[in-house]
């Protein structure tokens, strides 16, 4: 199945549903350039032209997309991204972790090209990742993980060009914080 580059019909998602243990608070919450991590991927992925932006793991957010399955890790929260993308008639979901601030409306782009496979990602890097909503899903028991999702979709992973390894970095714990410098 070929995919258009169609992106209003492409919900764009920030997984925020982790518990940040590591951080010790509220990963979505932090501020950057008096922004949240989370208004931070909002914007990024409007900025892709997606014609609905969603936030995951966030009961009470607006447009929020309830974990079937809490605290069982980001790939549940990927396959109900999936089950919401196809009940609500759209092609696919563009999705980012809101741990992830380098990321730029170039290092998605690639994602959202045109492709007979069923999902696209960077190598090495199972996010960001777009997933189209047509098609069979896997078995749940394959949301265990979310490179073995993936892998049950048939992911098509890109390679990273050295002007791109900046893009990829999280925000994990407070060192990650202090250290982090936009590359964009």
């Amino acid at each position: 199945m070929t995919r258009t580059a169609d992106t209003f019909n492409i919900t764009g998602v920030v997984l925020a549903g982790g518990q940040s243990r590591r951080m010790g608070r509220d990963k979505a919450m932090i501020e950057l350039d008096g922004e949240t991590l989370l208004d931070r991927g909002r914007a990024l992925l409007a900025s892709t032209g997606c014609g609905s932006i969603r936030v995951s793991g966030r009961p009470g957010v607006a447009d929020a997309i309830p974990d079937s399955r809490p605290g069982e890790g980001p790939g549940h929260a990927i396959f109900d991204t999936l089950e919401v993308a196809r009940e609500s008639g759209q092609d696919g979901v563009l999705i980012i972790p809101v741990d992830m601030p380098g990321l730029c409306v170039e290092t998605l782009t690639p994602l959202l090209q045109p492709t007979s496979a069923r999902c696209r990602a960077w190598e090495d890097h199972p996010l960001p990742v777009f997933i189209t909503a047509q098609g069979a899903l896997p078995d749940r028991t394959e949301a265990a993980s979310v490179r073995r999702l993936l892998a049950a979709l048939g992911t098509e992973w890109l390679a990273i060009g050295p002007d791109r390894s900046d893009h990829f970095c999280n925000i994990n714990a407070p060192d990650d914080l202090a250290s982090f410098r936009n590359p964009v």
